[in-house]
């Protein structure tokens, strides 16, 4: 259930690519050579350029006794994908006069989600199917599936928020937060130029969900001895 609870905010959070991401790159980013719905090929590219070597990597960490267990790679999955939001985020300081960020931003930041995809990714079905007890097996498969659909659910909330401009005051921790990360204040959104509001909300949303998975990873990291006692042996 603990792994099921991680994968699914992983997944809250990753599925913002196919969203809130690519209406970020068609209306903040300087694409130079891909137009924004391209934008998409990225982490896909990236998946056919490193599965083989972190495949190769796996199975040379398992021989020497040195893979993490799956609560870590969990924790190491989540915080990958936190870093690559804070990238995401990171980037409204570098923006130009029209409120658009440089492309490089873009793909580091997919590739930081990728690694953490890959990362995340092959744990799902085989260790709730490893773990489960023989007679509810497939049961245990739906609520997975289930935690895939709701973690769909709640992406879609998220990639609402970047339509609405923050109207707090900026006194709150998530507000210094994300003014520590993108720059940017909440009051000043009233009389910035839309593109440069745009980019205030999408990267303001950006920062917290890098703290949120930055937390959790951080949490999963702190949980993954208990973790492990639960899998009873299980890497």
């Amino acid at each position: 259930v603990l792994l099921t609870f991680l994968i699914m905010v992983f997944w809250s959070f990753f599925e913002q690519a196919g969203s809130s991401l690519t209406l970020f790159a068609e209306k903040n980013v300087n694409l130079t050579f891909l137009n924004a719905a391209q934008t998409q090929s990225i982490n896909p590219f990236y998946i056919m350029a490193l599965a083989i070597p972190f495949s190769y990597m796996w199975t040379l960490l398992d021989k020497k006794k040195l893979n993490p267990p799956t609560p870590v790679k969990s924790a190491m999955g989540l915080a990958q994908l936190g870093l690559g939001f804070f990238i995401f985020a990171y980037s409204a300081r570098y923006m130009d006069a029209s409120g658009k960020v440089p492309f490089i931003f873009l793909a580091l930041g997919y590739l930081l989600l990728t690694t953490g995809e890959l990362f995340m990714s092959p744990i799902g079905l085989s260790k709730v199917t490893e773990l489960s007890p023989a007679k509810i097996v497939a049961f245990m498969l739906g609520v997975y599936y289930l935690s895939s659909s709701f973690a769909h659910y709640i992406a879609g909330a998220i990639a609402k928020l970047t339509t609405k401009t923050s109207s707090t005051d900026g006194s709150g921790i998530m507000d210094k937060w994300v003014h520590f990360v993108t720059g940017f204040k909440p009051e000043e959104a009233s009389n910035a130029v839309e593109n440069v509001q745009s980019l205030m909300t999408y990267t303001g949303v950006f920062a917290q969900i890098a703290l949120v998975s930055l937390g959790v990873a951080v949490l999963a990291l702190l949980l993954s001895p208990l973790i492990k006692k639960l899998m009873h042996g299980i890497h």
